[in-house]
């Protein structure tokens, strides 16, 4: 099986992260400044544990202390932080991927987003009613708070509708917070206020969620879901609903590579041909075999003689999806095209089959469908466009609201590592471990301290200061 480190996707309906990009991220690794240093140049003498200067040494002082350093400390190079980073000659804890909530309810306040950055831990934002950002019911925290009760190093994690997910590197899932559709997998319909472990499963790499819906990927290949199963998003025929457990799908054998989560269908590419699989709910024609079924409780075939090579990516917005073709880096969607989320131009009901995306060529390295709306990033630059939905400036591009049905560049970022399009905002990651978000802001969720929106992107507050 491939190595699952392609997505910073951020999964649609279900924010998916697909490990975390080896090494992608040592911000100001080579930053000037550095650490406190002898009167030969290296360590202080105190802190050479082999007795000698070698360049090897990643104990540097840390005020009167050996490293690996803590946040605000000296430093040279990443190895040197107990935070996984170094900018600007100090460490800092700084984002290496970031997920968002996609459930939009009317007249409803609903949003967080989550992060997991350097130093391994997970952190969230926004709304807090039934303690989706861990350790209680709070009010909405308007800057990135750590999540609690995980193990040191969070390798994937998802932010469902009031719930989110945390899979670590001890190969455990963990979820908290609403679990009215059985979404916890914990067997009942009991919230959970702390991370608690998700029973059934083991070697868990990748995590999506959709608005009851939970998928963990396993690392023997084996794609196993759970929660609320109206229209068969849990992929097995015959399923409970809820499905209070883990179930795998069968179907798909040990053979998924990647997945995504929408807000009531889900998707897999399979490792060993690259093709795509759909089920759940197909009123929108999201599941894309051009069928007029209103929806199908077991994987069906894409129907697209065009990704039939192999998909490199894929992401399930609230009713539709998009994929990245393995051949050529060229983005292909469809389903629910009502506020031009689709991004070829035009508004309609619904495209029921895959359709290319002109506007963004061969270039295209990660995609995020949100509830209405859809980000790209491009391989060549880094940068960041988006369509669809405008209504609280989610697209980024301070055009006002003004809905998009064709792609557009968002201001002030380049260089973008991940992106994820939420219910009514945005948010990206770039190389040098800063989150910026953009859109809606009623509960915090841009983390930048205010509820104030914002139609271009803001810098997140914590990460990398």
């Amino acid at each position: 099986m491939k190595a699952l480190g392609f997505f910073a996707l951020a999964l649609a309906g279900c924010n998916l992260l697909i490990g975390l990009h080896k090494g992608e991220l040592d911000p100001g690794g080579a930053a000037g400044g550095g650490g406190s240093t002898g009167s030969g140049g290296g360590p202080p003498a105190q802190c050479l544990k082999d007795g000698k200067v070698d360049g090897t040494e990643t104990d540097v002082d840390c005020g009167g202390g050996c490293g690996p350093c803590a946040a605000g400390k000296a430093c040279a190079k990443a190895s040197d932080c107990a935070t996984g980073a170094c900018a600007g000659g100090t460490c800092r804890v700084c984002a290496k991927s970031v997920v968002a909530s996609r459930t939009h309810e009317a007249n409803s306040v609903t949003s967080h987003a989550c992060a997991v950055a350097s130093d391994g831990a997970m952190y969230c934002w926004g709304f807090n009613d039934n303690s989706q950002l861990g350790g209680g019911k709070t009010p909405p925290a308007t800057s990135p708070k750590k999540v609690e009760g995980l193990t040191p190093v969070t390798t994937s994690a998802a932010a469902g509708a009031r719930y989110s997910c945390g899979a670590g590197s001890d190969g455990a899932l963990r979820c908290w917070g609403l679990n009215d559709g059985g979404q916890l997998g914990n067997g009942a319909l009991l919230d959970q206020i702390n991370p608690a472990v998700v029973g059934g499963l083991a070697g868990v790499d990748a995590v999506a969620t959709g608005r009851q819906l939970t998928c963990a990927h396993e690392s023997d290949g084996s794609l196993w879901c759970w929660g609320k199963n109206d229209y068969g998003e849990v992929g097995v025929s015959g399923a409970a609903n809820p499905q209070l457990k883990p179930i795998q799908v069968a179907a798909l054998a040990h053979d998924v590579e990647s997945f995504a989560c929408g807000s009531h269908h889900a998707c897999a590419v399979r490792s060993s041909d690259g093709t795509l699989r759909c089920w759940g709910a197909n009123d929108a024609r999201q599941l894309g075999d051009g069928s007029q079924s209103p929806s199908s409780p077991v994987p069906v075939a894409v129907n697209s003689a065009e990704l039939a090579g192999g998909v490199a990516a894929v992401t399930a917005g609230r009713s539709h999806t998009c994929a990245i073709r393995r051949s050529d880096s060229s983005l292909w969607c469809w389903g629910l095209n009502d506020q031009g989320q689709i991004g070829n131009g035009e508004i309609a009901n619904a495209v029921p089959l895959p359709l290319p995306i002109a506007a963004l060529g061969n270039d295209v390295l990660a995609v995020s469908g949100g509830y209405g709306h859809t980000c790209a990033i491009r391989k060549s630059d880094g940068s960041v466009w988006c369509w669809g939905d405008n209504q609280f400036g989610q697209l980024g591009d301070g055009s006002g609201k003004v809905n998009q049905p064709s792609p557009v560049k968002v201001q002030k970022l380049a260089n973008a590592t991940a992106v994820v399009a939420g219910d009514d905002f945005s948010c990206a990651v770039t190389g040098a471990g800063l989150l910026w978000c953009w859109g809606k802001n009623d509960a915090g969720q841009l983390g930048t301290g205010t509820k104030s929106d914002s139609a271009i992107p803001v810098q997140t507050a914590f990460f990398c200061q």
